[in-house]
């Protein structure tokens, strides 16, 4: 089993579960960990409910972290939402020496710094998607190299 850990903007998070499920559910060799749902998060629960919460901002970051470390990979998903997280957790995903991918909807999939902190950018879901196969093998112990 390849795991990616699922970098995305928080205002996305339902649209992206929604694929998460979808992607997990048809390519079981690729589990993808998701920060706002694959661990008990009562802020995310309260949100989604419509609820204001309290962030305890140190223990999210060290736990998401936590998270990505076992990871085989990244998967950041850029669609034009704020999202400063993602873009920490992919420098942290370098510094971690974890091959990272990117989903880069909003047209920025040149952009130098994104480029330099990717492996591989994909311009769609639909483009990701076709190449989970060739992800999963690039991703499994000794096999990793640019996919595509």
């Amino acid at each position: 089993m390849v795991t990616m850990y699922l970098a995305h903007p928080l205002d996305s998070r339902h649209e992206v579960a929604r694929w998460e499920r979808a992607v997990e559910a048809n390519h079981p060799g690729l589990s993808l960990i998701n920060p706002f749902y694959d661990r008990e998060r009562p802020e995310i629960q309260a949100l989604d409910r419509g609820e204001k919460v309290e962030h305890d901002f140190y223990k999210i970051v060290e736990d998401d972290l936590a998270m990505m470390r076992p990871c085989n990979g990244l998967l950041a998903i850029i669609d034009g939402t704020n999202s400063y997280g993602t873009i920490q957790e992919m420098v942290y995903a370098r510094l971690f020496h974890m091959p990272t991918c990117a989903i880069i909807t909003n047209g920025e999939h040149e952009h130098i710094w994104l480029r330099y902190h990717t492996m591989q950018i994909f311009q769609d879901y639909d483009e990701f998607y076709a190449h989970v196969p060739v992800i999963i093998q690039a991703l499994t112990p000794f096999g990793r190299h640019k996919v595509g």
